[in-house]
């Protein structure tokens, strides 16, 4: 069902934001995704598609590859062409970036997508440098922007994001942590076990930002109060 979530709010609204549980599948069904938006019709014909992850270029060809490697068991007449960190599907072409390289993203024409993962593991100046490169493809093009990650750093743009604090109003803002994905793609015994082996559950799972400054509830239990709230009559 959150996959549902994901899908309707990328053809729903311009730009996707979430803050996501380490494992629940969004990079996943992205790349699966964004293939079958290629293959279905050619309304993406002639365009580019984006995608930056990892600081490593090897990070984006592991990527791409995997795009690829959807297509050899049940569809062997489906042959992508690829090059290295670029691949092409139907009449559109895929580009990788890693991270260290997004300031090569610059200066494009006909760009649908632009997926950004695990934005907020960038280093800093690297995420100072995509919030830049959005900004200058939102001005001049009508491209669909998808930011994803992981929490980190209380003082990172993610966190910024989240608070309002840098691209106020840009994003549809969605929530998938690990509740969503109990008894579904998190077994509950499984969880169990995280909690009490992993010491980083809290910001993985939970979506808590490291360090000093972060949060106290997580999303989804603030969410769950203001709709128990809502259902209280008001007798004033």
């Amino acid at each position: 069902d959150y996959e549902l979530e994901i899908k309707d709010a990328i053809e729903k609204y311009q730009h996707v934001w979430c803050k996501k549980a380490r494992g629940i599948g969004f990079t996943t069904f992205m790349i699966r995704y964004l293939d079958w938006l290629c293959l279905k019709d050619d309304n993406l014909a002639g365009q580019l598609i984006f995608i930056t992850t990892g600081t490593e270029a090897g990070f984006a060809k592991e990527l791409k590859d995997k795009m690829a490697a959807l297509f050899e068991r049940k569809y062997p007449r489906i042959k992508p062409k690829m090059v290295y960190n670029e691949l092409w599907l139907n009449k559109t072409r895929f580009k990788a970036f890693p991270t260290r390289n997004v300031k090569d993203m610059r200066g494009y024409t006909d760009v649908a997508f632009i997926f950004v993962d695990e934005a907020d593991f960038y280093d800093p100046s690297q995420q100072e440098e995509i919030g830049a490169v959005l900004r200058s493809y939102e001005e001049k093009s009508d491209c669909k922007i998808i930011m994803v990650s992981t929490a980190n750093r209380p003082d990172g743009l993610f966190h910024a994001i989240e608070n309002d604090e840098a691209f106020k109003g840009f994003f549809k803002k969605l929530f998938l942590l690990y509740e969503k994905g109990l008894d579904k793609i998190f077994d509950r015994q499984q969880i169990e076990k995280i909690k009490k082996d992993n010491p980083d559950f809290d910001r993985e799972c939970k979506g808590m930002y490291i360090g000093k400054i972060g949060n106290v509830f997580t999303t989804t239990e603030i969410e769950e109060c203001q709709r128990l709230g809502d259902s209280i009559p008001n007798e004033g």
